[in-house]
């Protein structure tokens, strides 16, 4: 019984390990950086802004994503 529980738990933690472990990705439109795990993603976003009347060069901000769903954005 012991070792079905031990086994058990050991399971848990390697799938809580996969689904929430960050992979950093650095993206190649001006130097954003997304961490993505199989759950969630977190992006710094660092892009150029194609606006042409755009005061600023740069977008700037973190996004934050949940199973796909944007839960927030203050990129500006």
């Amino acid at each position: 019984m012991e070792n079905k529980s031990k086994f058990r738990n050991i399971i848990i933690i390697l799938l809580l390990f996969i689904l929430l472990f960050p992979i950093p990705m650095r993206l190649k439109d001006g130097g954003s950086i997304r961490f993505q795990a199989l759950l969630y993603s977190v992006t710094k976003v660092h892009r150029l802004n194609n606006d042409s009347e755009a005061v600023n060069e740069f977008l700037k901000g973190w996004e934050v994503e949940v199973l796909n769903l944007k839960v927030y954005s203050n990129v500006k």
